[in-house]
Order: C-alpha cells, then structure tokens, then sequence
C-alpha cells in the first residue's frame, strides 16, 4: 500500500521525469519502461495516474503527446509540416489516436486548432 506522502513525491517524480526525459516521444512506451526509467514501482505509478490524476496510463501519456503536438502547431519551423507529421513528432503511432486524443483534451480537431492559431497568429 501506498500513503498520501509517498503518492504526492511519486506525482512530483513522475512530472518531472516525463518534463526532462519527454519518454512520451518514445514509439510504444509501456507503464512498465516508464515505472524502470522514472525508478517508480509499477504498481505505484499505475496507482499515481489513477488516483491522483483521474486518468488510465495511455491518457497521462497522450496528454503530454497533445501538448507536445500543440507545441509544435505553435513552432513556425514547423508550420509546412503536416498534421500527420506533427503526430508522429509527438510520439502519436496512429492518425486516429492523434485525432482522437486531441479533441479529447481541446475540444478540438487538430485541423481546427491550427486553424485557429493561424488566425491569432497569421
């Protein structure tokens, strides 16, 4: 079992592996790699994802994926680059779960958020 203590230093290990290491870019990563490599017991970060953030694995992951594709919209290195593209950059391996994931945390198609952005930022 887990306590209140050790679940929040979890969080906050797990927060800032995932901001300096970006495991998310990796194709097909698993909790298991993820548990190894942020040296969280796997129980433990499945535990962490769940309670603490309201989510399965494969949405905490795609939401660091989303933000990284928004990220990306917003570079204008890579404004001739497709949206399928910009998927697999984010570490997306399908264009249905890109656009899936996307509109899940947006509200919005990946199509009409750039669009948007063009239109704040021409």
């Amino acid at each position: 079992s887990m306590n209140s203590a050790d679940a929040s230093r979890y969080l906050e290990s797990l927060r800032n592996y995932m901001a300096r290491e970006k495991p998310y870019l990796e194709e097909g990563l698993t909790l298991q790699q993820l548990a190894k490599n942020a040296e969280i017991p796997p129980h433990h970060l499945s535990m962490v994802i769940n309670s603490r953030l309201s989510m399965n694995f494969f949405s905490f992951v795609n939401s660091y994926r989303v933000e990284e594709a928004i990220q990306l919209m917003r570079n204008p290195e890579y404004s001739d680059h497709t949206l399928l593209q910009i998927a697999f950059e984010a570490g997306f391996q399908s264009k249905a779960a890109f656009n899936t994931a996307f509109k899940r945390q947006t509200g919005l198609a990946p199509g009409d958020f750039r669009k948007r952005l063009k239109e704040v930022n021409p």
